[in-house]
């Protein structure tokens, strides 16, 4: 039987072997590019009403937190108001 020898790749063979994979990517890019434009216009369509929600979302959140942090504000200061002369009980889930 004869011995069978491993032969390692070169540089040259790797470099070569990149340039082929980058001319096969460019033939790909340029064949592809006339569907960059639609491709865009179709995900900008579907973008905007995923959009929508988020900002009625956020704006409904607003208007809920608004509120409740306000609230949550005059009850600290009312406590912390010196000369007061019944302590507030301290607001549920509250850490102080």
């Amino acid at each position: 039987m004869h011995a069978q020898t491993e032969i390692q790749p070169t540089v040259g063979d790797a470099v070569s072997e990149g340039g082929g994979v980058l001319a096969s990517l460019g033939i790909l890019v340029m064949v592809l590019f006339p569907f960059a434009i639609p491709g865009l216009a179709l995900v900008a369509l579907v973008a905007v009403p995923l959009l929508v929600v988020a900002l009625v979302a956020t704006l409904v959140a607003a208007v809920v937190a608004g509120p409740v942090l306000t609230i949550r504000a005059l009850r600290r200061r009312v406590a912390t108001r010196p000369g007061r002369l019944t302590p507030v009980p301290p607001v549920r889930g509250s850490l102080s």
